[in-house]
């Protein structure tokens, strides 16, 4: 792989878990410590701002670019990916329902499968993966869910 494509994989590895991260409305020091242990910033990346500048302005189609980088790699390294997914949505102790859909999505768009992230999650957390309920559904506000996976 040359340093271009490490480059390219590194930037969305990161903006992907980045997104994971936010997509609770805060990103904390954890959750950067996970997204940048395993991929540090190196010249020629994707700096932290404008990875969170891509998120924060929802730029559906870098993510979509990022998704896609990621898909193209070996399974190894895809099952990898949604491991450290499964361990960024739980660096700050919580698992917000958009974590939740955003970890199915990042499953499906692998070529991984839910019963592929059900596993993955319960090895990793010891505990079964939550069904997310269904966030457009009024009665699953009422019920006191919202926030809570």
């Amino acid at each position: 792989m040359s340093q271009e494509q490490r480059d390219r994989l590194a930037s969305s590895v990161r903006l992907l878990l980045l997104w994971v991260a936010a997509s609770d409305g805060n990103v904390d020091d954890s959750e950067l410590q996970v997204a940048y242990q395993q991929f540090p910033e190196v010249e020629g990346s994707m700096t932290k701002d404008e990875l969170v500048a891509i998120i924060r302005n929802a730029d559906v189609g870098s993510i979509e670019k990022a998704i896609r980088v990621v898909a193209a790699e070996s399974r190894e390294l895809r099952m990898a990916f949604l491991e450290l997914a499964i361990t960024m949505s739980m660096a700050d102790n919580e698992f917000a329902p958009t974590e939740n859909h955003i970890l199915r999505f990042y499953a499906d768009a692998l070529y991984l499968g839910l019963p592929m992230l059900e596993k993955r999650f319960r090895a990793i957390y010891g505990s079964a993966y939550p069904e997310p309920g269904d966030l457009g559904d009024p009665a699953w506000w009422e019920s006191g869910r919202g926030g809570q996976a």
